[in-house]
This record gives C-alpha cells, sequence and structure tokens, in this order.
C-alpha cells in the first residue's frame, strides 16, 4: 500500500449500500452510522430539462403540477430502472450520511437484496459498480450472499473472501 492509499484510508469512510425497490440502506463500517430512506425522487420539467424537486420519503407528499414521482429500482424484469435517479439517490443518502465531514471517496460494498436469484449478471454488476462510482465510491465491491453484518465484518475481511474467490 502506497502513501497515498495510506492517507486516503484515513480521511475515508467505508459503506455498506443495501437495495431493494422499497428502501436504501446506507451504513458506514467506520462509525456505524445508518441511512435508509425509500428510493423515490421527484423530477418535474420537460422531457430534456428535468429538475430535481425532492429525494426519499419527503417527496411522497410533494404535489405540483407536472410533478413525477419515479423509484428507480422498481421494475418488472430488471431490478434498475433508471441508471441516472437511481445515482442521484444514492449520492444524496451519501452526502447526508456524511455530511460536511472531511473525507476522501468512501470505498463501498453495494449489495443488491432482491431480484437476484441465480446471481447477478455481468451486466446487472456492472450497472451497481458504476452507481456506486458515480455516486462518489472510489472503489467496489458488488456483493452476493446473505445480508451483511456491520457489526461483525468489515470492509475488508469482506475484501478479502471476495478476492479469495
Amino acid at each position: 500500500m502506497n502513501l497515498v492509499q495510506r492517507l486516503m484510508g484515513i480521511f475515508s469512510e467505508d459503506l455498506l449500500i443495501e437495495l431493494t425497490k422499497s428502501e436504501v440502506s446506507i451504513t458506514s463500517f467506520t462509525s456505524g452510522a445508518t441511512v435508509k430512506d425509500k428510493p423515490l425522487i421527484a423530477v418535474s420539467g420537460e422531457k430534456n430539462k428535468l429538475t430535481v424537486e425532492g429525494v426519499g420519503a419527503e417527496c411522497q407528499n410533494m404535489s405540483k403540477p407536472g410533478l413525477q414521482l419515479i423509484n428507480p429500482f422498481d421494475h418488472s424484469r430488471s431490478f434498475v430502472a433508471n441508471f441516472t435517479y437511481a445515482e442521484k439517490i444514492l449520492q444524496y443518502l451519501i452526502r447526508k450520511l456524511l455530511r460536511n465531514r472531511l473525507i476522501t471517496s468512501p470505498r463501498v460494498i453495494i449489495h443488491q437484496l432482491e431480484k437476484n436469484e441465480g446471481g447477478l449478471t455481468e451486466i446487472e454488476e456492472r450497472v451497481l459498480r458504476e452507481l456506486a462510482l458515480g455516486a462518489g465510491a472510489r472503489e467496489v465491491i458488488v456483493f452476493q450472499g446473505s445480508k451483511i453484518n456491520t457489526n461483525v465484518d468489515t470492509y475488508q475481511t469482506i475484501k478479502q473472501r471476495f478476492d479469495a474467490t
């Protein structure tokens, strides 16, 4: 590990992102802090010039002419229905969790908890990886398996298991 990686590790967080169509949960392995919210985004405007009006449960009761309420993780055939809006939700929730702390980009484990019977395809893995990178992650592990206990596991132990396979 070089000096830059060591310094980034000191000023960084390790995060677990768990995704379902009804909830997004982001937990810090480092501090144990958690933020959970509904994966909803409210947008308004013309098709080529949409404006984000709100994110999460706060936008459920919003009413405005032309307002669209979208869940980018709710689709009949695939898990991610709208990449751009899914990325915006993750960006918002990561910022909400980390607040105004002076922190470099986090290392992220992203875990899709639904629609993963038989494992994820390469395309689904890439979508999840790109979502986390677009939301600000510097390193991403796409995790498949049972729910992760952040009180027992660390980013490093999961990475070691992941690298061993």
